[in-house]
C-alpha cells in the first residue's frame, strides 16, 4: 500500500516510511507548522494541506485568524495615531499643548531563523491612508534589499536608499535599514499584527487632557461691517508661532493686512493659513475692521478641541482617504461574520449530507432491534400456524385410519 498526501509528497511507499512533525515557522518560533520530513530536508506543508481537521484549523489560520487580526489592528493603530494627532493640536487646562494619549506599538520586524547575516531594519508608519494591512519579506539577494507581501509574493515598489536619512518608503511605511545582511537573508515585516493587543494609555493626569482650542478668535466692538470670524482647525500643531498673537485688519471690503503688513485678497468663507492654524471670515467686512488671534490659556468652558477627538472615528483616513476608522471597524465586523455564517451553513449542508448517508449504509449493513424484534414474532406466529396444521394433519390422518380398520 502507498499513501500520499498534500502535493503529493508520500508518506508510505512500500516499506519506506515519511513523518510528518510540528516546528516554529521561519519568523516567529510561537506559530507552529506542519512539516514534512523528506529525504530532501524539510518541507512546511502550510499551504499544500487541504481537508481533514489539520486542513481545516491551517486554513482558518490563513484565511480568517490573520486577515481579521491584521484588519483590527490597522484600526488600532489609525484610532490611536489619528487620536494623539488631534489631542496634540488641542489645549489643556495648565495653558499646555496636548500630547500623546494613547501609547501603540508599530509595525514589528522579525527576523528569519535561516539568516547567515546581521542586517537588521527599522519600520514605521509614514502615511497611515496608504497602509494596506498586509505582512512583507523584505530580502537581500547580495546586492540590494526587495519587498514582497508574504501571502501572495507580489513585488511592491520601494522608493529611497534605506538609510535612516533616506528610508525606503512602500504602501506608507518608511524602513531603514543596517547591518550586514548575507545574500538570501529576509526580514519578516507586520505593520499592524501587534498593534490591537498594545494599546495603552499614557496619559495620567486628567487635567491634562486637551479638550480645549490652543487659539481663540475675537472681533473689535468697533467693527462696523457684519463679518463673523470662526477657527476651522489647527493645521500645524507644531508651528512655533501657534500661539503668538496675530490681528487681522481690513484695509477695504475686499483686502486685509496681518500685523499691519501686506495686502491679502479676502474672499468670504474662504480659509485663512495663519501660524499654524485655520480660520474662516464670512460676511461683509468694512474697511478698518479688525480682528484677533490670541492663545486661549486655560480654555475654560472651551470644548473645541473635544468635539474634533469625539469626530476622529468619522475622518476618512485609511484606504487613499476613503474609508473611516468606523467603516474600517464595521467592514471587519461585516466580514466576519459573513464568513462565520457561510462556513456554519456549509457545516449544516454537510451534517445532512453526513446523516443521509450514514442512513443509507446503515439500512444496508445494519441491525435495526425494532425490525428484528418485528420478524421474529412473525417467525414465532408462522412457526405456530404450521404446527397447527401438522397437528390438523395428524388428527385426519389418525381419523382416516381408524375408518379402514373398521
Amino acid at each position: 500500500m502507498n499513501v500520499f498526501m498534500g502535493s503529493g509528497q508520500p508518506l508510505l511507499t512500500g516499506t519506506s516510511v515519511k513523518s510528518l512533525t510540528v516546528q516554529g515557522s521561519e519568523f516567529d518560533p510561537s506559530r507552529l507548522q506542519i512539516v514534512y520530513e523528506g529525504s530532501s530536508g524539510n518541507t512546511p506543508l502550510d499551504r499544500s494541506l487541504s481537508g481533514g481537521i489539520i486542513g481545516g484549523l491551517l486554513e482558518f489560520r490563513s484565511q480568517m485568524l490573520d486577515p481579521s487580526r491584521q484588519a483590527l489592528g490597522e484600526t488600532a493603530l489609525a484610532l490611536t495615531m489619528q487620536f494623539n494627532e488631534q489631542h496634540r493640536a488641542g489645549m489643556d487646562l495648565r495653558g499646555s499643548l496636548g500630547g500623546d494619549f494613547f501609547g501603540v506599538a508599530g509595525p514589528t520586524i522579525s527576523t528569519s531563523s535561516n539568516n547567515t547575516g546581521t542586517g537588521t531594519a527599522v519600520a514605521a508608519v509614514s502615511d497611515l491612508s496608504a497602509i494596506s494591512g498586509s505582512d512583507y519579506i523584505l530580502e537581500f539577494d547580495g546586492v540590494g534589499y526587495s519587498l514582497t507581501q508574504s501571502d501572495t509574493g507580489q513585488v511592491v515598489p520601494m522608493t529611497g536608499t534605506g538609510s535612516p536619512a533616506d528610508p525606503f518608503v512602500a504602501d506608507g511605511l518608511s524602513i531603514s535599514v543596517a547591518g550586514s545582511p548575507a545574500a538570501g537573508d529576509r526580514l519578516m515585516l507586520r505593520p499592524t499584527r501587534d498593534a490591537a493587543g498594545s494599546i495603552s494609555r499614557v496619559l495620567t493626569d486628567p487635567q491634562s487632557i486637551a479638550m480645549a482650542s490652543p487659539v481663540k478668535t475675537s472681533s473689535a466692538t468697533t467693527n462696523l461691517g457684519d463679518a463673523e470670524i470662526g477657527l476651522l482647525a489647527i493645521d500645524a500643531a507644531s508651528d512655533p508661532n501657534l500661539l503668538t498673537p496675530a490681528l487681522i485688519t481690513f484695509t477695504s471690503a475686499t483686502t486685509y493686512s496681518v500685523n499691519g503688513a501686506g495686502s491679502f485678497a479676502f474672499t468670504s468663507g474662504d480659509p485663512i493659513l495663519l501660524n499654524g492654524s485655520s480660520i474662516a471670515i464670512t460676511g461683509s467686512p468694512a474697511s478698518g475692521d479688525t480682528f484677533g488671534l490670541a492663545p486661549n490659556f486655560g480654555g475654560i468652558g472651551d470644548n473645541g478641541n473635544g468635539l474634533h477627538l469625539a469626530n476622529v472615528q468619522a475622518n476618512n483616513v485609511l484606504a487613499n482617504g476613503t474609508m473611516s476608522i468606523n467603516e474600517n471597524y464595521s467592514q471587519l465586523i461585516a466580514n466576519v461574520g459573513s464568513t462565520t455564517r457561510q462556513v456554519q451553513s456549509g457545516l449544516d449542508a454537510q451534517s445532512v449530507i453526513l446523516a443521509n448517508t450514514e442512513e443509507a449504509y446503515n439500512s444496508k449493513s445494519g441491525v435495526n432491534l425494532d425490525e428484528e424484534a418485528a420478524n421474529l414474532v412473525r417467525y414465532q406466529q408462522a412457526y405456530q400456524a404450521i404446527a397447527q396444521v401438522v397437528s390438523i394433519t395428524s388428527t385426519l390422518f389418525d381419523s382416516l385410519l381408524a375408518a379402514t380398520r373398521r
